[in-house]
């Protein structure tokens, strides 16, 4: 394999990576706008594990902060 092939295969890893964390974000980041604005009815279920919810939207808050300052002092 040569180096070129090699990078690629990294390249295409690290989009995948990215897209997932991209939908990660975007579920989080509507989750959080609909509980202010109610545009969708979300189940008690769901509701219940809102300190969680909240949790995991924080560490997610600050992963894109971090990346984004990495991605800026590049």
């Amino acid at each position: 394999m040569s180096r070129r092939d090699y990078g690629s295969e990294i390249y295409a890893k690290s989009k995948t990576g990215s897209l997932i964390f991209l939908l990660i974000y975007l579920v989080f980041g509507l989750y959080l706008i609909n509980l202010k604005f109610t545009f969708v009815k979300i189940p008690d279920a769901i509701t219940a594990l809102n300190e969680w919810i909240f949790a995991i939207a924080g560490v997610l808050i600050i992963i894109g902060g971090i990346n984004y300052l990495r991605a800026s002092s590049k």
